[in-house]
């Protein structure tokens, strides 16, 4: 019986201090609570912004690919199309140094020097 009698002039004695832990332990649970609540709002707030960032990011990728790839298919087009023309210049150039040739021959039979000096103009080479 002593030792109750004890704690009960203990409590009376200090009353103060266990009505203060009494009222800390209330706030801080009554605290803690929305504490929750509000970080737990704003780590969703922040997923949902971070979702956001990534989405606007993956957008902005796929449309650098996209232009990416048809600017590539424009070069691709662009470059059979001139290799295209390359060819028929070829072809007509061909023809044309054809003509040219034949006609230096059949105006100039009788001149062998001047065949050749007018044959290595029209083709490129050179006489030695």
């Amino acid at each position: 019986m002593t030792s109750a009698l004890k704690i009960w002039y203990w409590l009376k004695k200090n009353v103060k201090i266990i009505f203060a832990v009494l009222v800390g332990i209330i706030l801080l649970l009554v605290f803690a609570g929305r504490r929750n609540d509000i970080a737990f709002s704003m780590i969703e707030r922040f997923r949902e912004d971070h979702r956001k960032e990534l989405d606007a990011i993956n957008r902005s990728n796929q449309q650098e690919q996209e232009d990416i790839e048809s600017a590539n298919q424009r070069h691709g087009d662009r470059l059979e199309l001139i290799a295209a023309e390359y060819a028929d210049k070829i072809k007509d150039l061909e023809i044309e140094k054809q003509a040219a040739v034949l006609q230096l021959i059949e105006n100039n039979k009788d001149n062998p020097d001047e065949v050749a000096r007018r044959l290595a103009e029209i083709t490129g080479f050179k006489l030695q």
